[in-house]
């Protein structure tokens, strides 16, 4: 397995501007936008799951032999 590096540095390694309220506000609407499409995918995920489980459901018998379509 290849490993990677943090690309953020340490913590006190560089001096953090502090961001005004207004970059403050910002920071939090692209966090809440990032949150919403990451819930949005999750869901996607869950939902493509289902179908692929439910079809592989159909597909394979009660003794785990896949049925012929004739």
């Amino acid at each position: 397995m290849k490993r990677y590096c943090n690309p953020l540095p340490c913590w006190g390694a560089y001096p953090v501007p502090v961001p005004s309220p207004d970059g403050l506000d910002r920071v939090l609407e692209e966090l809440t936008r990032q949150n919403q499409l990451l819930c949005d995918l999750l869901g996607a995920v869950n939902s493509l799951t289902a179908a692929t489980l439910s079809i592989r459901g159909r597909l394979v018998g009660e003794n785990g032999s896949v049925e012929k379509n004739t």
